[in-house]
């Protein structure tokens, strides 16, 4: 756990660094590129025994590795093809773990520098939530970082890409199908109305989740394997309670910033802007509801993580929205307290959620 503190704290001396030196686009650069090696570095030469699902993904590798063969197991097919030629590449399975890290953060990391107001309280956001995820779930991982690729498809209007985005996304995990919908709610308004109507069902999904989880499962009837598992017996379900709260609290934050600050004075900001800012509230709005939902059975909150992977510019992005200085001040220090509470309460109480304490490096094992 010390490890983790003291790379935190690395994080955290750096972006007080770069806030302090004249913000431009080459120092921007250059600060996301040395987080981006620090972060492929603790991710890319982690041992198999960070992160609950790791060990499985180096099996896979394995047993792939000495049959030559794709075997008959639950994992998505696109993901067994991208071991595969991995297993082409080298016969150590780390090839692995360091070429999904370099795909995911490659993407995380292209979506910072291209969209966010404030790069470093993205990376903040970002080390201290999603990527304690990004160290055990490769499968899902991989198909975010396509996922968040698929997010310029969605602003500059372009259908197909982001269809066919989103399929090879479903290629490493069927999730992504999940994301498909995303597409069409930029034109919606996000009101209080539409607010109360969304929210509606999901408690009707919460109350009827029986005949709900029926239909998933109809669709994805390769995720059924999971019914007898920690993920649905609800063995885990405070962590589901706990993570519904947290993202509970960032929707009301991110909502009060824009019904009070953002709505009131519209005009103020260019129109690019603002529908961007709607539409990614609007991601953070259905992850919550989702999370919400996942407390009938964990393994839905494998759905509110693709929506909630955006909050690493959402909310960097709101506060800088906001014109007056002390409440913009006040914004930043209660998300950077609140980002750096959670991330504690992982690492020192429920460790057991993500597996990834203790950290061990390939070579210690």
């Amino acid at each position: 756990m010390l490890r983790y503190y003291i790379f935190l704290s690395v994080i955290l001396i750096q972006s007080f660094l770069f806030r302090s030196i004249k913000q431009t686009k080459s120092t921007n650069f250059i600060y996301l590129a040395i987080t981006f090696i620090e972060l492929l570095f603790i991710a890319g030469f982690r041992s198999r025994f960070v992160g609950v699902d790791t060990g499985h993904y180096v099996n896979t590798f394995n047993l792939i590795n000495f049959t030559k063969s794709l075997p008959e197991i639950h994992m998505e097919k696109g993901f067994l093809i991208f071991t595969k030629i991995m297993t082409a590449v080298s016969s150590s399975s780390q090839i692995l773990l360091i070429t999904s890290s370099f795909i995911i953060l490659s993407s995380v990391f292209f979506l910072i520098y291209k969209y966010s107001k404030r790069s470093w309280l993205s990376v903040l956001i970002y080390v201290t939530g999603p990527f304690f995820f990004h160290l055990t779930g490769m499968r899902q991982s991989l198909a975010i970082a396509f996922i968040l690729f698929s997010f310029h498809f969605i602003l500059n209007r372009k259908l197909l890409f982001f269809i066919l985005t989103i399929i090879f996304a479903s290629a490493f995990h069927k999730s992504a199908l999940l994301f498909m919908p995303a597409y069409f709610l930029f034109n919606f308004e996000l009101n209080k109305k539409n607010i109360i109507i969304t929210l509606s069902i999901a408690v009707s999904s919460f109350i009827f989740f029986s005949i709900f989880s029926q239909i998933f499962f109809y669709f994805f009837p390769q995720y059924q394997v999971y019914t007898s598992s920690v993920y649905y017996s609800g063995e885990i379900k405070s962590a589901s309670i706990f993570k519904t709260l947290i993202a509970g609290i960032y929707v009301i934050f991110g909502f009060l910033i824009w019904f009070y600050k953002i709505i009131p004075n519209r005009n103020d900001f260019e129109y690019k802007q603002f529908f961007q800012t709607k539409l990614l509230l609007y991601f953070s709005f259905i992850a919550f509801l989702l999370q919400f939902i996942s407390i009938n059975a964990t393994l839905l909150e494998r759905a509110s993580i693709i929506f909630s992977s955006f909050n690493i510019i959402l909310y960097p992005n709101l506060i800088s929205m906001v014109k007056n200085k002390n409440l913009k001040i006040f914004l930043i220090l209660f998300l950077i307290f609140w980002v750096i509470l959670y991330s504690s309460v992982i690492l020192i109480f429920r460790s057991e959620w993500t597996g990834c304490i203790p950290y061990t490096f390939i070579w210690e094992v």
